[in-house]
């Protein structure tokens, strides 16, 4: 899980999930992303 936290995601506008979590919406952004993989739903 390390590994994705360090990469470009298309689902976060091509940011790192780990440099949103900074924020409260950034690490907002991520539980939602993390909770559509989850469920299936590819974004």
């Amino acid at each position: 899980m390390v590994e994705w936290l360090n990469k470009p995601a298309r689902a976060l506008a091509g940011k790192k999930p780990a440099e949103l979590l900074s924020t409260p919406a950034g690490a907002e952004a991520v539980l939602t992303l993390i909770g559509r993989l989850e469920h299936g739903v590819i974004t």
